[in-house]
This record gives structure tokens, sequence and C-alpha cells, in this order.
């Protein structure tokens, strides 16, 4: 682990959590947010999340998702704790 338990982005939770933020800012009009940084990105050992197929690729998968919302503009700023 890299920061602690932290919940993979690659599970149902993860991708469910990322339509939220899509949705919410949609329905908004919001066209950014401010989050406190790039989630940092556990290895996650399971096999039968959605978003990775195991160990080996779980750290980028994550790190890719939330590096997305950024690509995307949907991050305005990052700001370092």
């Amino acid at each position: 682990m890299t920061f602690g338990n932290s919940p993979c982005l690659g599970s149902k939770w993860g991708e469910e959590y990322f339509r939220n933020i899509e949705k919410f800012l949609i329905e908004t009009g919001m066209n950014c947010f401010e989050h406190d940084g790039s989630y940092p990105g556990d290895k996650c050992a399971s096999t039968v999340h959605p978003g990775h197929r195991g160990l080996d690729d779980s750290q980028w998968t994550q790190f890719y998702k939330i590096a997305s919302l950024s690509r995307r503009g949907r991050c305005c700023h990052d700001r370092a704790a």
C-alpha cells in the first residue's frame, strides 16, 4: 500500500464514484472542481474489479482514471495538502 487503506478506483464502487462526479458536474452546470491532489493509486490484487485485471495493472489504471479527469478539464486545480 502507498497511503494506507484506500478504496480501489477500479472497483464497481470506483466506477460509480466517477459516474457520480460527471453527473454532478453536468447537472449543476459546473465545469470543474477543486480537490486535494491526485489519488495515489494503492495497488489492488482483486481479479474481479471491472477497472483492472489484477495487482500488476491496478496502480496504473487507478492513476489513469483520476488523471483523466484533469486532462478533460474537470479538475481546475490540484491542491497539495
